[in-house]
């Protein structure tokens, strides 16, 4: 995963349990990297570790953890150069639609990037089915966290059902959500 990802960890955990408590999950997780580099590779398993010494330091189990960094993670991006992304889009779904044409941007610019894929079915004018599709596995909850904090940047409280998890293709991930949207 690219640094991006584990930058924003330590920042949500400093910012909520203290520099301290992000450095024993560091050591604990057995990685010797001070400072992510926003733009670096960093192998997946680092990133796997460092969720397992969180849920152990913070007494937090993995699933709400994750969650919260979903919803850490899109005011995270927006700040960290993304907003023009979020700019680009006039509506919750909109964005949704984009992501994977984000994600392929991206890709071009870093060759070992290997993005999720999104696809985005209204079901209504208040309702959308978004299914996550990654070669990475057990990021559901994070999924659902980003797409509940998806809603505030466009003024919606979205509300985010996880309706199945797929069999995997190929080693990956399938994962269902229904959100439903509401005016704030």
């Amino acid at each position: 995963m690219y640094g991006m990802v584990n930058q924003a960890m330590h920042q949500m955990v400093s910012e909520v349990h203290g520099e301290d408590a992000w450095n024993r999950i560091r050591l604990g997780a057995g990685c010797e990297v001070e400072r992510f580099l926003r733009m670096d590779s960093y192998p997946d398993e680092m990133t796997y570790r460092l969720i397992e010494a969180a849920v152990e330091e913070l007494k937090i189990p993995a699933a709400q953890l994750l969650q919260a960094f979903g919803e850490y993670w899109v005011g995270f991006a927006h700040a960290a150069g993304y907003a023009d992304f979020f700019r680009a889009c006039d509506s919750y779904a909109a964005f949704i639609r984009q992501l994977d044409a984000m994600h392929a941007r991206l890709e071009l610019a870093f060759p070992d990037f290997k993005p999720p894929q999104f696809a985005c079915n209204i079901e209504s004018p208040d309702q959308i089915e978004v299914v996550y599709r990654s070669h990475r596995v057990g990021l559901a909850p994070f999924v659902h966290g980003l797409l509940t904090g998806l809603g505030e940047p466009f003024g919606v409280t979205a509300t985010v059902v996880h309706l199945a998890s797929q069999p995997p293709e190929s080693g990956g991930a399938t994962e269902r959500f229904l959100v439903t949207l509401a005016s704030q």
